[in-house]
């Protein structure tokens, strides 16, 4: 240990900036479309970005997952094969995995007391028992 091998904990898309060739530019951009999570998850195709879908199938334009985001507004996903089908015979890239739903979820608060004002966001999970857990708040 000690010589530098050990693999870089990611906390924060902040983070990334150890990674050799990130800059402070690719951290802007990828700000609105990364939550680093305690754990391996798959991808919530019900609530998963345009940016998202175009890097997860194959040979799939922006216009493709927009067109796919406006179809999902009206009727969720309620089967995996509901979801396969809506992909007009494209495919999701080799090791991608899916879901219709998710355990965490971003909350972003904003309070105001007078002058005073707190923005802040949370990251909370759905417990296998059911119950709700707070992983972390972050002061903005």
């Amino acid at each position: 240990g000690g010589d530098g091998s050990e693999p870089l904990e990611v906390m924060r898309v902040e983070d990334l900036l150890a990674v050799t060739g990130f800059k402070q530019q690719d951290i802007e951009k990828l700000r609105d479309f990364v939550i680093v999570l305690p754990e391996a998850t798959t991808i919530n195709v019900n609530t998963a970005s345009a940016e998202l879908l175009t890097a997860i199938v194959e040979n799939y334009s922006e216009s493709e997952a927009t067109a796919l985001i406006q179809f999902r507004r009206r009727s969720p996903f309620s089967s995996k094969g509901d979801f396969e089908n809506a992909l007009n015979g494209k495919k999701l890239k080799q090791g991608v995995t899916y879901d219709l739903k998710t355990n965490y979820f971003l909350v972003t608060s904003h309070v105001r007391l007078e002058r005073a004002a707190l923005d802040a966001q949370s990251l909370l999970k759905r417990e296998k028992d059911g119950t709700t857990s707070l992983k972390w708040i972050r002061e903005n």
